[in-house]
């Protein structure tokens, strides 16, 4: 019994070990309504994909280490990756379709 134990807390173990090997996090500060639309080119998205929902347009932010914001548009499920935004003032339109999310800085896990 003690032996069966045993293999069931090392088999658990390395279970959870593999999955949260690959766990990414992040914390992302959501400004809906809001969209950045910048009069020069040093703040173009450096990818735009369709995406189904605003969590995989968070998790494609996440996958990029450069990213820094992205931009989510529900009316046509798009979703821009910036990775450098000198500031956001008077970079933001309002748009009631779209959710800009900003990553707080020291919360991407792994550092990126």
């Amino acid at each position: 019994m003690s032996l069966k134990r045993i293999f069931l807390l090392l088999l658990y173990g390395c279970i959870v070990k593999a999955v949260t090997q690959d766990i990414r996090s992040v914390r992302m500060f959501k400004m809906t309504g809001w969209q950045l639309s910048c009069a020069n080119t040093t703040c173009l998205p450096f990818a735009t994909t369709t995406v189904l929902n605003i969590r995989i347009c968070q998790t494609a932010c996440l996958n990029q280490a450069k990213c820094k914001t992205a931009t989510f548009h529900q009316s046509s499920s798009t979703c821009d990756l910036f990775s450098n935004i000198p500031s956001l003032n008077g970079s933001l339109v309002a748009d009631m379709s779209s959710v800009t999310m900003l990553v707080m800085a020291g919360t991407r896990i792994p550092p990126g």
